[in-house]
């Protein structure tokens, strides 16, 4: 006999078989309910057959147990005793970024082809629209279209007609092409930069609940997303240039399409910390759309008129809606490029003519700096930093969001419970709120404050006198 042949078991006994047999039945609504409920009998009947199964199992166990070989009983024995830890050490934040960038950027890489696709239909969306819109036609040749007995004897009935051919370059309407890319950019940015949360979300979930940095996380995504979306638009914006042959700089159209998927970035980063995945998509195509065209100031009920009033609109459209400032940009910037003549410009110098009757003012452009009607071909860059401080406030608010939401599915306690019994965590609280109130108040005086602008003071009837030489 091999001493490593196990010795045959012994027969189960009868008092075990009888366990066994009454351990076996099935427990069912018919066994417990009856024709007027719940029978009480049954129940306890029940119940006590599973005591009976317990302890026949615990008996044969330890009899199984008994047979064994000392070498075989060692991995069923407890472990040995040992201290836990009073304090794990968490990895700091530096750490937990450069890992989480490290991750997020082979994750990126591991999705280049589906990212590649999306880039492609982002640019192809830009450069149908250019290319349906034409060639911006301030910089294009045009003849006037005047028979030659008008401009040699024309009457006062055919000035408006001469005039409205000399000067139809000033007549096309600049808001026209930025109002088409900008929001069809916007929608598509948007929803595409939502998939780097929503993709990831019971992932982020998981690690929430393990005791990750969320903050490093919340960072290493935004940056990733910003750099990969900037990059889209910058192809997007050269296409554009290259096509539209702006008459401003090629640079107004990379910085204002920049600027344009930072914000919109910011807030397809805040969406998906707010609402649940399934519905992501649908409130993103509807924010960027729906703000992007109703409160941009191009349309009725919120136009560059009435937001240059101040008051509530200007302040609810320069937050909500993320084309606002983009509309305004490139057409301001075109129509700054345009000589003194076409009514769009005023020189540094002109006495007979004040700045707010310039056509840009008129039309509702530029009402907090002035400045825009002064000629220049490099564009017009006012709105720069006041889009930069709301990118970064929303981001900000996005921070607040998933610290502050869904925090049963990251196994932690509701904000408000973890406050009242933990006083560092409300100090941060209030910082925090504090912080954004400060930023929200900071970047909505940028954008609703005038720019100092001196308007040419006419000289006096001495001054023109002497101009003359009445006084030489």
């Amino acid at each position: 006999k091999s001493e490593h042949s196990a010795s045959p078991a012994p027969p189960v006994s009868r008092r075990s078989t009888t366990r066994l047999r009454a351990a076996s039945r099935v427990v069912t609504d018919g066994n417990c309910v009856g024709k007027k409920g719940v029978t009480t009998g049954k129940v306890v009947q029940a119940l006590e057959e599973a005591k009976e199964r317990r302890a026949w199992l615990c008996e044969e166990w330890s009899r199984y147990f008994d047979r064994l070989r000392p070498d075989e009983r060692s991995i069923y024995e407890p472990p040995q005793e040992y201290d836990l830890p009073f304090h794990v050490e968490e990895p700091p934040f530096w750490t937990q970024f450069r890992y989480q960038l490290r991750r997020a950027s082979v994750v990126a890489w591991r999705n280049r082809f589906s990212k590649t696709i999306d880039c492609s239909i982002i640019v192809v969306a830009v450069i149908a629209i250019t290319a349906l819109d034409g060639v911006t036609e301030v910089s294009l040749d045009q003849n006037p279209d005047i028979p030659y007995e008008v401009m040699l004897r024309p009457l006062e009935e055919d000035l408006s007609t001469i005039f409205q051919q000399l000067f139809s370059y000033s007549l096309t309407h600049q808001i026209q092409y930025p109002l088409k890319v900008g929001i069809i950019l916007s929608v598509l940015l948007g929803l595409t930069a939502t998939k780097i949360v929503t993709s990831k979300r019971l992932e982020f979930f998981r690690e929430a609940g393990s005791g990750y940095n969320l903050n490093a996380y919340f960072c290493a995504i935004s940056i990733l997303s910003t750099i990969e979306h900037s990059i889209q638009v910058v192809i997007s914006a050269f296409f554009a240039s290259w096509i539209r042959n702006p008459v401003a700089s090629n640079a107004s159209y990379y910085i204002h399409f920049l600027l344009l998927a930072w914000i919109t970035v910011g807030w397809a980063l805040l969406i998906p910390m707010v609402f649940p995945s399934d519905t992501v998509t649908l409130v993103a195509g509807f924010f960027f759309a729906f703000c992007g065209l109703m409160f941009s100031g191009a349309f009725a009920p919120i136009q560059y008129h009435q937001i240059y009033e101040g008051g509530f609109k200007e302040v609810f459209a320069g937050w909500i809606s993320p084309t606002r400032f983009f509309y305004e940009a490139l057409a301001v910037g075109e129509y700054r490029c345009l000589p003194e003549q076409s009514g769009y410009t005023i020189e540094p110098s002109s006495i007979n003519r004040l700045t707010n009757s310039s056509m840009t003012i008129v039309l509702g452009y530029a009402g907090h700096d002035y400045s825009a009607v002064r000629w220049s071909c490099s564009g017009w860059y006012w709105s720069v930093i006041p889009v930069i401080l709301i990118g970064f406030t929303i981001r900000y608010l996005a921070i607040g969001a998933m610290h502050s939401l869904y925090r049963g599915q990251q196994a932690k306690k509701s904000l408000l419970y973890v406050m009242r019994r933990n006083a560092r965590v409300a100090a941060v609280t209030l910082i925090y709120c504090l912080g954004f109130v400060a930023l929200f108040f900071v970047t909505t005086w940028l954008f609703v404050r005038d720019q100092p602008f001196e308007e040419p003071e006419p000289p006096s009837k001495a001054e023109i006198l002497d101009r003359y030489g009445f006084f030489s």
